[in-house]
Order: structure tokens, then C-alpha cells, then sequence
């Protein structure tokens, strides 16, 4: 087993991600540092809008193996795959329209929801996109075209917030929005630049139907889990005061961030084993102690920083977030054991199953953390989603120790 390439693998996709990310990052430390009032309607708004960026990436996830089955640089095929990614996108935006009324949301994060909504079908595409770049070998490419996305994102924040003809909320949403249409802009030009080929939308019945049966699983895996946290903070936000949600809001994004390493680490694991068959099953110890190693060591790293994060976020010390955030990576920790237990079960071909284990913070977590809040203990609603995760890695090594004992047996028999 090449630990140096799975780990540079897994990096270079962390990294990728963890750029994208961190726009979110950089609007919640602009309202922090600017307009702090501002931060918990945003926080609200953003984690329900989360709910279907989460629902597009997800229902994406096909594309490189749709656009690597056609074996040819096709521009047919690539329109086709843009066809799809705009009728997902155009769905997902107006599925979205109806959450407002249901949330519950004051006027302020009504109103920012709504802006960042009108973003999801120009990322859609995006992310199709980026996806079609990244199958020809060009995601250095794609790493640096993120990178500047996210520079332009941090800009646009401040300016439109210091121009004060919006409220700061509506402001930096607004941002967000425009980053998004100039990324589809972007991607289709990077698409006929170095693939010569042009995103023309040619819809497709049987294509859009594979698509959507590679993402389908997963997309429901990631309502749940997304929806679930969401309603978390709907609930937190009515029982709690402002500035106590608003620093929770900022947890949550802080721990987004940080899954995006184990994620990234569960992809390489992935990618790896699946160019190297017969099964890995006969080198999991390896496997695992590698997952444990990279994982305890970022915690390690991350851990005695939460105090300067949490200054970069507010532009001032803050030990009740600095807290919050040292929960928030135990949380993340057990989740990305999961990511990574439940990828090597995809590996052995258990498709469906094993990514409904991390539902455990939904059916478990949530309700357990809503059960003792009295309006003010975070870190007992940090307890009870890591309860939720510890769950669900408990149940995923299970399913992995009777896979692996299963195929042994049958090669034994053999």
C-alpha cells in the first residue's frame, strides 16, 4: 500500500474542497468582524440554504463516470451532462422556494435565503463543470480557478457590506450569488478552453437518468443528514439568545470546514483501491491505522489552534466559540471515521446501505442534543451530535469486520 500517494491524494482533494468551503468561512468572519447583529439570521439562513448545495454536489456525483463511460472528449455528451446539471439546479431552486414560509424565518433571513437560492443553478453547473475538468486531468486547474473564486468572494464581501445600500446579511449573500454565476462563467470557459468543447445544453433522457441514478442514494443520505442539522438550528435559534445561536452558526460552519480533511482522505482511500483490485480486505488493519493516524493527527494540529480561529472569526478572543470549536472537532472526528469506514464498504460493494449509518446524528444526536438545551448549553447539544457519530462509526466498523470476516470465509471455501 503507497501511504505518500494516498495521503498527497487526499490532501489535493482536501485542499480543493477546503478553498470552496471557506467562502462560507469568510462571509460569517466579514458579518463577525462588520455586522455582527447580522451573523445569526445569516447562519440560519445558510444552513438551511446548505440543505441543497449539499443536494447538488451529491446529485453530481455521477458525471465522471457518465462522461468517462462515452471513452471520447464529446461535446454532445458534455451538453448533455450541462443539460442535466440546469434542470437539477433550476429544481433545487425552486423546490427551495418554498422553505421560508416553513422555516419560519424572520424577514432578515427570509430575505437572504432567497438571495443565496438564486445561486444554486449557476453552481449546479459548476460543479458539472469542474467534474468534466477533473476527469481530463485538469485539477490543478480546477484548484486554482477555486482559489480565485474564493479571493474574489472575500472582496465582493467587504465591498458590498462597507457600500451599505443592503443590509449587511442581504449584502454578503448577494456576494455569494454573483461568485457563483462568475463560477459557471468560468467552467464553461475553461470547458472550451482546454477541453475544445462547449457546454451546450442537448438534453438527454438516458443520460440524465444515469446521472441521477449514481447521485440518488447519496442525495438522500445528504437531505437527511443537512435537513436534519437545519432544524437543529431552528429550534436552537427560538430557545437561545442571538449572539449564543451566532456563535453555534459559526461552529457548525468551522466543523464543515474541517470534515471536508476526512472527506478528502475517505476519496483517496476510494480512488486508490479502486485502480488496485483484487480486494483490499486483506491489508484493512493497514488501512485503518493509516485513517486513525491521519485523522488524530489533524485533530492534534487543529485542537490547540481553536483559540486563534476563533479570533480570525471575530476579530477579537472569545472563549465560549474557542470551546465550541474544540467540541465541534470530536464531532467532526467520529464523523470522518464513518466517511472512511463507509467508503471502504462502497469499495466492497455495499452501495446502498452503509451511507444511511450516518443518519445515527439524525435519529440519535439531534434528538438527545434537544432534549437537556435550556437556551445557553452548546456543548451539550456539541455532546449529543457526537454521541449520534459515535453511533454510526460503531456501526459502520461492525458492518465492515462481518464483511471482511464474510469474504474471507468464502475465499477459504473457495
Amino acid at each position: 500500500m503507497n501511504h505518500p500517494a494516498i495521503l498527497r491524494q487526499a490532501l489535493t482533494i482536501s485542499a480543493s474542497r477546503l478553498i470552496s468551503l471557506s467562502m462560507a468561512s469568510t462571509d460569517l468572519m466579514v458579518l463577525g468582524r462588520m455586522a455582527w447583529r447580522d451573523a445569526s439570521d445569516f447562519a440560519l439562513a445558510s444552513q438551511w440554504a446548505q440543505v441543497f448545495v449539499v443536494l447538488a454536489v451529491t446529485l453530481n456525483v455521477g458525471v465522471v463516470l457518465v462522461y468517462r463511460a462515452g471513452r471520447v472528449v464529446d461535446s454532445r455528451l458534455a451538453g448533455r451532462i450541462a443539460a442535466y446539471a440546469l434542470a437539477v439546479g433550476g429544481a433545487l431552486c425552486l423546490a427551495s422556494l418554498a422553505l421560508p414560509s416553513m422555516a419560519g424565518f424572520s424577514s432578515s433571513a427570509r430575505a437572504i435565503y432567497l438571495v443565496l437560492a438564486a445561486g444554486l443553478v449557476p453552481m449546479t453547473l459548476h460543479i458539472a463543470c469542474c467534474h468534466l475538468l477533473e476527469a481530463e486531468g485538469f485539477a490543478p486547474l480546477v484548484l486554482c480557478a477555486t482559489a480565485a473564486l474564493a479571493c474574489l468572494n472575500g472582496v465582493l464581501d467587504v465591498v458590498f457590506v462597507a457600500c451599505d445600500a443592503v443590509p449587511s446579511g442581504i449584502a454578503v449573500a448577494l456576494s455569494t450569488t454573483v461568485v457563483r454565476v462568475a463560477g459557471m462563467v468560468l467552467g464553461c470557459a475553461l470547458v472550451a478552453s482546454r477541453l475544445g468543447i462547449r457546454c451546450k445544453p442537448d438534453w438527454s433522457a438516458d443520460t440524465s437518468k444515469a446521472l441521477f441514478g449514481y447521485g440518488r442514494s447519496e442525495a438522500a443520505t445528504g437531505l437527511a443528514f443537512t435537513g436534519g442539522l437545519a432544524l437543529l438550528c431552528t429550534a436552537l435559534a427560538a430557545q437561545s439568545g442571538q449572539a449564543s445561536f451566532a456563535r453555534f452558526g459559526i461552529a457548525l460552519n468551522f466543523m464543515n470546514t474541517v470534515s471536508i480533511l476526512f472527506t478528502g482522505f475517505s476519496l483517496s482511500l476510494t480512488q486508490y483501491f479502486a485502480k488496485r483490485m483484487p480486494p483490499w480486505q486483506d491489508r484493512v488493519a493497514g488501512v485503518l491505522a493509516l485513517s486513525l493516524v491521519y485523522i488524530v493527527a489533524w485533530i492534534a494540529v487543529l485542537l490547540p489552534s481553536c483559540g486563534l480561529v476563533a479570533r480570525w472569526y471575530l476579530g477579537r478572543a472569545d472563549g465560549a466559540l474557542a470551546g465550541l470549536f474544540a467540541a465541534g472537532l470530536v464531532v467532526v472526528m467520529l464523523d470522518g471515521m464513518a466517511q472512511i469506514l463507509i467508503g471502504l464498504l462502497r469499495l466492497a460493494g455495499q452501495v446502498a446501505v452503509p451511507p444511511m449509518f450516518r443518519l445515527s446524528m439524525v435519529v440519535f444526536g439531534i434528538p438527545l442534543s434537544l432534549l437537556g438545551f435550556d437556551g445557553e448549553n452548546f456543548g451539550w447539544v456539541m455532546a449529543g451530535l457526537a454521541f449520534g457519530n459515535a453511533v454510526a462509526t460503531c456501526l459502520a466498523f461492525s458492518a465492515l469486520y462481518v464483511t471482511c470476516r464474510r469474504t474471507g470465509a468464502d475465499e477459504q471455501g473457495q
